[in-house]
């Protein structure tokens, strides 16, 4: 036992050591990506404060005048809401002419958080966390595909269909493996998937939208575009509270058709969702919170310029409104259809064997 305990403890600080190095490696690999921009990049040396003017010396990380020193001024209000104060290290954007800054680089405090994530789910989860980071990974890798493929043209609805298959599949065989629950729970969440967006889209097409107020919406565009960019919204919200509640109910349901083959349809659709209503509250809350989250500034920017409450929720709130009850429906409607498909292939695999 105590060798057990001395081993579980060497491979815990082995993959802390490991995490840890390999994050402040990438960590320093994005401090120093200036290379990789197209705009000037330049490093604060020093700052001289006058009041609330600065006087900056930089040096250029990229660019064919890397390493020369530039000067420029800065000046900015208490408030810093349409301006920046500068500080030394700090990296920074530069116009074409070296005369002013366009604006501070960030990356590499995202990838410090992001990376301390992935220590985090590597270190603590093992080969679950491992799993996990590669699923986070290959999302982004995927995200990133979708997003060069509609800037070459390709219609965005049509990348998220076939990027909502690969992701599925993608994530339910990087957790679960390739097994019989993985196949199942797949199927269970692109059917939710395809019945809710076929409902959504009958919606989209038969309602006159005005789509100015749909934020981030590429112009000039026609309505079919913006019908396709607002489904796409709607599909990629929902696939990710689908996939969790798809994977939990298959399990529970396969466990108990399993242990118990001759129960009845309707004493299996009560275990089940008895197991439902532990994760409806949260699933439901976690899709409301977030798109919350998303409407809070639209509300007070909106409402403190005078638009009255009624106005941004039938037109600026509108779209995250629908995306919000759309995303709730689709976790009852994944326990569903999951309790569904799970019960007519185990049943039948149970009479075959």
């Amino acid at each position: 036992m105590v060798r057990y305990n001395y081993y579980m403890k060497n491979k815990y600080l082995i993959r802390m050591a490991i995490s840890m190095v390999g994050s402040v490696i990438l960590f320093m690999f994005v401090v120093n990506n200036s290379w990789m921009y197209k705009s000037p990049v330049a490093k604060v040396l020093a700052v001289h404060n006058n009041g609330n003017k600065q006087s900056i010396e930089l040096r250029l990380e990229n660019g064919s005048d890397k390493g020369k020193t530039v000067y420029v001024k800065n000046k900015y209000d208490k408030s810093q809401v349409y301006d920046e104060r500068y500080f030394k290290h700090d990296y920074v954007f530069l116009n074409d002419e070296y005369t002013g800054i366009t604006g501070i680089k960030r990356d590499y405090w995202v990838a410090a958080i992001f990376l301390f994530l992935l220590s985090s789910l590597i270190t603590i989860g093992g080969k679950r966390g491992t799993y996990t980071s590669l699923c986070i990974l290959g999302n982004i890798a995927l995200f990133g595909i979708i997003i060069y493929m509609n800037m070459r043209g390709v219609d965005i609805l049509y990348m998220t269909i076939a990027g909502t298959v690969v992701f599925t599949f993608f994530v339910l065989l990087v957790v679960d493996g390739l097994s019989h629950r993985m196949m199942l729970s797949s199927a269970a969440a692109l059917l939710t998937t395809l019945l809710l967006s076929s409902l959504v889209m009958l919606l989209i097409w038969n309602t006159d939208i005005d789509y100015d107020f749909l934020h981030f919406l590429p112009e000039p565009f026609t309505t079919t575009d913006a019908n396709h960019f607002f489904l796409a919204q709607i599909i990629i919200g929902c696939l990710g509270a689908v996939i969790d509640v798809s994977v939990t109910i298959t399990a529970a349901c396969m466990e108990l058709i399993e242990r118990t083959p001759s129960i009845s349809n309707k004493s299996l659709l009560r275990s089940v969702r008895e197991v439902a209503d532990d994760i409806n509250g949260t699933m439901i809350s976690v899709v409301l919170l977030t798109n919350i989250a998303s409407t809070l500034p639209i509300f007070l920017i909106s409402m403190s310029n005078e638009i009255s409450f009624r106005t941004v929720v039938s037109h600026d709130a509108y779209f995250y409104i629908v995306r919000s009850l759309t995303g709730m429906l689709s976790i009852v409607v994944a326990i569903l259809v999951s309790t569904f498909i799970t019960s007519l292939v185990a049943r039948k695999e149970l009479k075959h064997d």
